[in-house]
């Protein structure tokens, strides 16, 4: 929950984009993917679980586990993608814990 929560709000997309798997070389961690991209026209890509739960979810991977491409399309969900994505930004920023680094440890003082 600490690794950097990343996002792309966009207007639409214009090219054919089935999911966030074409934006990434295959090399690249899942972890280290975005966490939401919101297509203003086109809807919200999260993710999900690949063991049937049909939970969405806002981060790459859980548990070690890479998860699969969700999109809330607008046809089917309406405006409540908007909801959803400000639902997980909130949840995102709440989650993430501050972290006070000692700089006397990095420091050579005596």
């Amino acid at each position: 929950f600490d690794q950097k929560f990343t996002f792309l709000i966009c207007q639409k997309i214009d090219f054919n984009f089935q999911g966030f798997n074409e934006l990434y070389e295959e090399k690249s961690l899942f972890r280290h993917r975005h966490n939401m991209i919101l297509s203003v026209e086109d809807g919200l890509f999260l993710y999900t679980s690949p063991n049937g739960h049909n939970e969405m979810w806002c981060y790459p991977s859980l548990a070690g586990e890479d998860l699969l491409t969700s999109w809330m399309i607008p046809k089917i969900h309406g405006d409540n993608y908007f909801k959803v994505f400000a639902h997980y930004m909130f949840q995102a920023v709440s989650n993430v814990t501050i972290l006070f680094p000692d700089l006397g440890q990095y420091m050579d003082y005596l």
